[in-house]
């Protein structure tokens, strides 16, 4: 493979006048969002959302202003950031979770404080809003998403929970480190001058397989981890932690792959911003009126994604904001194609209506042939910034296989 120096040092990256990384003012953005839940509820709604404007602004800083001086983790922090502050904007600007959200209490007594509301003291406010900020998902509490969208909760001991997600960690960083020896061998993801679309298609699914395996495996690990130090603490149970992906076996259309398999972190901040530009009838909605909607939580996650481009480019770039808003056509797509076929998604039916084994493989095909043909929009920008070009030295596993394939002469990036 050849060298990719003369390329990674022409890269349209911007870093003048940008400053370093403030993990202090991303530690001020969360501690105002704790306090917001954390007030007590003298405290009227319209004083409590003077907070989101400090958030707001720190936010800005950091994505417009701010570099770590890694790429890769500059790509990561942005979307986390903007995720953040779009969780904000929900919990502080479109509702009062003080009154919105209610924990599902076990307890067969509704006395004061046992409603599954913040309650009144300090303390149970305190453990309150822990538990709110511990699951971005609403799981245990009365907004979590329907027990169809759900992965499988993990029935367990504590120790059980603890080891096995433990295991699961350790997993998705050989998981990780396989998917860095692909990517970085992969001349269709380290030639910066060019684009995925320029390399046959025996180049192009490794290469978004092996992106969205090593994004899968990142994402994971921090979850199980977290996961397994709030069990192992006391501070929630097991079932409170069902996995963050769902199973392959479920991606047989988009609609599925985003709703079923990929994650559901940024699902409540989407859902809300959705729900507050386009909110929900008691009457049956248009299908115009239903991709409206689509079309507007998609919205939502485009800027999130795109604030990672800006992080990483020093510009904005518009190939994440592309992919995303492209998934509603493609979802719309496949639904008057199955439509037209008499599938109908057991509507009215009381439960969910699967194709059969055929339907669904030829399902996996159309998905991967989406993706293949639409991830390269969002991915070019970061192969472009040389995000998986080798760098000799990187703390991962799978660098270092990498630095002992080169120095044995089996490859050469």
């Amino acid at each position: 493979m050849a060298s990719n120096a003369s390329t990674v040092a022409s890269l349209p990256i911007d870093t003048s006048g940008r400053l370093p990384f403030s993990p202090a003012l991303l530690g001020i953005t969360q501690l105002l969002l704790f306090i917001s839940l954390l007030l007590p509820p003298s405290i009227p709604t319209s004083t409590r959302k003077w907070l989101f404007l400090p958030i707001f602004l720190i936010t800005v800083h950091l994505i417009f202003r701010t570099t770590s001086g890694d790429v890769l983790t500059d790509v990561g922090i942005g979307p986390v950031l903007a995720g953040q502050c779009g969780q904000a904007l929900d919990y502080i600007l479109l509702c009062d979770p003080r009154t919105a959200f209610k924990l599902k209490t076990k307890g067969k007594g509704k006395g004061k404080g046992d409603d599954g509301g913040p309650g009144d003291s300090f303390i149970s406010r305190l453990k309150w809003s822990t538990r709110l900020l511990l699951s971005p998902r609403g799981i245990g509490w009365t907004h979590e998403p329907p027990a169809n969208v759900l992965p499988p909760r993990l029935h367990a001991s504590r120790f059980q929970f603890v080891f096995s997600k433990v295991y699961e960690a350790l997993t998705c960083l050989l998981i990780e480190s396989v998917a860095y020896i692909f990517n970085a061998t992969n001349p269709a993801l380290t030639t910066t001058s060019t684009s995925i679309k320029d390399y046959p298609v025996y180049l192009q699914v490794p290469a978004v397989i092996g992106i969205a395996a090593a994004a899968y495996a990142r994402i994971n690990i921090g979850h199980a981890l977290l996961s397994a130090f709030a069990v192992g603490l006391g501070v929630s149970q097991p079932d409170e932690w069902p996995s963050l992906f769902g199973g392959v076996k479920e991606m047989w259309c988009i609609g599925k792959f985003w709703s079923r398999t990929w994650h559901h972190l940024l699902r409540r901040t989407i859902t809300s911003t959705s729900n507050a530009l386009f909110p929900r009838t008691n009457t049956k909605s248009t299908p115009l009126y239903t991709f409206a909607r689509l079309t507007a939580a998609f919205f939502t996650s485009a800027i999130i994604h795109i604030s990672g481009d800006y992080m990483l480019m020093g510009h904005l770039s518009s190939g994440a904001f592309v992919f995303f808003m492209l998934q509603p056509f493609g979802i719309a797509f496949e639904r008057v194609v199955m439509s037209a076929f008499g599938f109908d998604f057991g509507k009215g039916k009381g439960k969910e209506v699967r194709p059969g084994v055929l339907g669904r493989y030829l399902g996996y095909v159309w998905v991967l042939a989406w993706f293949v043909v639409t991830a390269p929009i969002m991915v070019d920008t970061m192969v472009h910034a040389g995000v998986f070009v080798h760098r000799s030295g990187n703390a991962n596993l799978g660098a270092g296989v990498v630095d002992w394939l080169v120095d044995s002469g089996r490859v050469g990036v």
